[in-house]
């Protein structure tokens, strides 16, 4: 595999995310859709539209997950935080460590 580079761009209300595979370079919108990239092949993820187009692009979208710091998914829920208990367990117990505060 070529180089490849992560990228988050952008503000908090709006984060890309890219990442380079030989000469080429894929751009996924948002968590949800590097999570959706980067799943193995489906036939309701393709349906839905959010399957990778080819085994390259899936590729690129596993080495952008990869590459994400953990807090990450802290700060960009893929579940909102109102709607689902487990999302809500696990943000409040992490951020409401105060040894872990500093580092989120």
């Amino acid at each position: 595999m070529e180089k490849r580079t992560i990228i988050p761009a952008g503000n908090r209300d709006f984060t890309m995310y890219t990442a380079t595979t030989g000469a080429h370079r894929y751009t996924f919108r948002d968590l949800k859709m590097v999570l959706a990239k980067a799943s193995p092949a489906r036939s309701g993820d393709h349906l839905a539209g959010v399957a990778a187009e080819t085994g390259e692009e899936r590729v690129a979208a596993q080495y952008a997950l990869a590459d994400l710091p953990l807090t990450t998914f802290l700060h960009e829920p893929v579940v909102p935080y109102e709607t689902d208990e487990v999302t809500r367990l696990i943000i409040d117990t992490l951020i409401g460590l105060p040894s872990r505060r500093s580092r989120i």
